[in-house]
């Protein structure tokens, strides 16, 4: 799905410790992983609107096609044929995983969707749209989504960041001279 970078700064005190890399790990992936999920329900069903060709700059369909489609199918939509590859993508999604650490300086999420039907690398002879440009389509995001995706996933780590520091177990210690 969509890649995107985020540097972020944190003072050397917190940094210094494991027990605060673990957590900041840990709530990195937890922010990343609810954020997919959003991108999956609310952003991903847009792919198959007939707006989205111009949106995320689908390739190119030939005319010919187009009509053997609509002929066929009753659909012109891309990505579409029997609605199969819309349905399976926005029912459900196969797996979220989530790798890296803070300490080596990468986190990743990715959200797998897998094709309803069975897929090769090569395009079948005069087909102009293989099974991996469907694929760049369904993971193209626009700009403006893009800072969704982050402002929604700094959002998120910093409500936790900050409910995760008032977590801590506070002792209160009696002094005696």
């Amino acid at each position: 799905m969509p890649e995107l970078g985020v540097i972020m700064t944190m003072p050397r005190i917190l940094t210094s410790s494991t027990r605060f890399a673990r957590k900041h790990s840990g709530f990195i992936k937890e922010s990343l992983k609810e954020e997919m999920i959003l991108h999956w329900r609310r952003r991903i069903p847009d792919h198959f609107k007939q707006s989205a060709r111009s949106k995320y700059r689908y390739e190119k369909r030939g005319s010919r096609y187009k009509r053997r489609k609509a002929q066929r199918f009753g659909s012109r939509r891309d990505l579409v044929k029997t609605r199969g590859t819309e349905q399976k993508f926005t029912a459900f999604y196969d797996r979220i995983r989530a790798g890296g650490s803070v300490g080596k300086g990468q986190i990743t999420v990715t959200l797998v969707l897998k094709w309803p039907f069975p897929t090769g690398k090569n395009a079948a002879p005069g087909v102009r749209v293989t099974v991996m440009d469907m694929a760049r389509e369904i993971e193209a995001t626009t700009v403006s989504e893009q800072q969704q995706i982050f402002n929604g996933f700094r959002d998120r780590y910093l409500r936790k960041f900050n409910a995760g520091l008032s977590d801590r177990v506070r002792r209160n210690v009696k002094v005696a001279f």
